[in-house]
């Protein structure tokens, strides 16, 4: 039986980027939010199933689908990007069983988009011209969040990411499993799975 987990959704790209790392580790999942305001008198295409945070993002390295559908729970318009065809398939059918349908799923490079978004999300084999890519699609004050696995990637976007954005952070996310026996509780001795998180703000 998977553990669950509570998180609270700032309708940012932190707490959204957390939950998908989350559900992927297969952790059950589940997102609350304080609506604070009404979202309809604001902007009629909100739907009340989200917490519409009126925000537009752009999501590259669609994978499976699961952080395009957890943006879509928190933001007004996702458009998803997957250059590899048999992915993109797949991530269309998880997205049309999530019944969300303020997302948009796009079997094309993201090299290729076009728009104007508040949040770009890279989750693939990033190099200088995604981040610069990246860089030209965000609105003022705008946020580029990246996953990479390796050190060498996250290098590669915080070397890039630098000259162009006003601030730059990077965290490092680490699963580490805990072992209690009688003696006392610590880590277990197995490895632990880190990966790094770099937030950009425009």
């Amino acid at each position: 039986m998977s553990q669950r987990v509570v998180i609270a959704m700032s309708g940012g790209v932190d707490s959204s980027v957390s939950a998908a790392l989350l559900k992927e580790q297969g952790y059950e999942v589940t997102g609350v939010s304080l609506q604070l305001y009404d979202p309809i008198a604001k902007d009629p295409a909100c739907r009340s199933k989200t917490c519409c945070s009126l925000d537009d993002v752009l999501d590259a390295g669609t994978g499976s689908g699961i952080a395009a559908i957890y943006f879509g729970g928190v933001a007004k318009t996702v458009k998803t990007y997957e250059i590899r065809p048999e992915f993109s398939t797949l991530a269309m059918k998880n997205i049309s069983e999530s019944k969300l349908t303020n997302i948009e799923a796009v079997a094309k490079d993201f090299l290729d988009a076009d728009g104007s978004y508040d949040v770009v999300h890279l989750d693939l084999q990033i190099q200088t011209e995604h981040v610069t890519h990246a860089f030209s699609l965000l609105r003022s004050g705008g946020y580029l969040a990246c996953y990479t696995p390796f050190l060498e990637q996250m290098a590669i976007v915080v070397d890039a990411a630098s000259p162009l954005f006003r601030e730059v952070h990077t965290h490092e996310l680490i699963e580490r499993e805990m072992t209690r026996s009688k003696r006392g509780t610590r880590p277990s001795t197995s490895v632990s799975h880190s990966g790094y998180v770099t937030i950009a703000r425009k």
